[in-house]
């Protein structure tokens, strides 16, 4: 793959409360050239979480301050040219 072509990824973010009620959004950067850039950001962005790891089914990761907090981040790699709302439509889907 020419490094023309190749697609950019960014790390989206969504803070959730009590019971996956949605709080907030955002992305870390506005994009990183390849999806292992933007894995070993993720990871350094992880390592200050005490709770951090991937989801029950592997879609995502989450991340809490402590076993009991009462919020916590769920994060996605996703293309950089993925549209908001294709994006949030599918994040939803997986929120049921």
């Amino acid at each position: 793959m020419l490094r023309s072509e190749r697609m950019n990824y960014r790390i989206v973010w969504h803070l959730v409360g009590q019971e996956g009620r949605f709080l907030d959004e955002g992305c870390l950067e506005d994009a990183y050239e390849d999806y292992s850039e933007a894995a070993v950001a993720l990871n350094q962005w992880l390592a200050a979480y005490v709770e951090a790891g991937r989801s029950e089914d592997g879609s995502h990761w989450i991340a809490r301050r402590s076993s009991d907090a009462d919020l916590a981040l769920r994060i996605w790699i996703c293309q950089a040219d993925t549209a908001p709302d294709e994006h949030a439509a599918r994040v939803e889907s997986l929120l049921r």
